[in-house]
Formats: C-alpha cells, sequence, structure tokens
C-alpha cells in the first residue's frame, strides 16, 4: 500500500480499544498512517503523548470521524 499523502510505502495500524498491549509499542515506533479515534485519541495518546513522540513529530495530517458535539461539561480531547 502506498501512502496517500508522500511517497512513502504506507505502514497501516490500528489503535483502538482492541489493541493488544503487546501490539501498541510496535504501533508507536513503527507505524505511518494510524487509525484511531477520537476516545482513543482522548484516553490513551494525548495524556502519554512522549510515548508517542516519534509518530507525532511526524505528523503531516489528522483525519476526524466520529466526532460528536461536545458534552455541556467539557470537550473530550482537550487538555489542560
Amino acid at each position: 500500500m502506498q501512502c496517500a499523502f508522500c511517497s512513502l510505502p504506507a505502514a497501516l495500524q490500528t489503535y483502538d480499544g482492541d489493541t493488544s498491549m503487546s501490539s501498541r509499542d510496535d504501533v508507536r515506533s513503527r507505524a505511518r498512517l494510524v487509525v484511531t479515534n477520537p476516545d482513543m485519541l482522548h484516553v490513551s495518546i494525548l495524556p502519554f503523548h512522549a510515548q508517542f513522540g516519534p509518530l507525532l513529530s511526524k505528523l503531516k495530517c489528522v483525519v476526524l470521524d466520529e466526532v460528536r458535539p461536545a458534552p455541556r461539561e467539557g470537550c473530550t480531547g482537550l487538555r489542560r
């Protein structure tokens, strides 16, 4: 598979609630394209952004899906 945004071969990985703990290190270190959801972004990626440094430092694009209006109490995904 070829990356749609560059000429590199895509290493596509999913990172969601079904991703095993043993596979998560591989996703963080080797993936070029990561498919996730807003909840995992909020709960598992943003709070541990240091562990995702290699992936996030090369980030060129974010595609949001499953976006819904924020609850009155706050907005999922935002950190203070």
